[in-house]
């Protein structure tokens, strides 16, 4: 009925209502939510329906990156009893269903542990699949190891990238290590 997805627009949605759920339990069933300095709120979750109405979850200002004196977002985050937060969306969607669905899903984490089919790993594999067409060639290759980088390619591939000098060079170090190395 509905899906997380981080990906979707949300821009032009607002608040359409308010629900009560521990936020330790809306970690637990749909995993951390990225935090923002630019965002008013330190927990936000986008979901998209099958009617692809989209709805947002979300902290507003509760904690103390917003507000002196307030709860700070790690203790409000691991909290287990019930506070507000805030549903975002589109006029004229299916609110009461979200909130339903929402409400379930909370409760099935509660009683399973049991997290959304998507939460984390598939998730993120699944938005870093949807994206990656949009990252540099260098944050492609962020966090691999010169070994990871050449996995799967042939050994000419991995030279293509070298100039004659470079080449040259490379065959004299094979050479006084002892391998052969065969001109074509």
């Amino acid at each position: 009925m509905f899906r997380l997805d981080f990906g979707v627009a949300t821009a032009g949605t607002s608040l359409l209502a308010v629900i009560e759920l521990p936020p330790a339990a809306v970690i637990g069933r749909f995993g951390r939510s990225g935090f923002n300095q630019r965002d008013p709120c330190t927990g936000h979750w986008s979901f998209v329906s099958a009617r692809d109405e989209v709805f947002t979850l979300y902290e507003y200002r509760t904690t103390s990156a917003f507000q002196r004196g307030a709860i700070h977002p790690a203790d409000f985050w691991a909290l287990t009893v019930p506070r507000e937060l805030h549903i975002g969306g589109h006029r004229d969607t299916d609110l009461a269903g979200f909130k339903r669905w929402l409400a379930e899903q909370v409760q099935k984490f509660q009683r399973t542990g049991q997290r959304a089919p998507d939460v984390p790993e598939e998730f993120g594999r699944e938005y870093v699949r949807q994206h990656l067409k949009d990252c540099t060639p260098a944050e492609r290759l962020e966090g691999l190891s010169p070994e990871q980088r050449l996995a799967g390619l042939s050994a000419e591939q991995r030279l293509q990238g070298l100039s004659a000098a470079e080449l040259q060079e490379l065959a004299e170090k094979l050479k006084r290590k002892g391998a052969s190395v065969k001109p074509e």
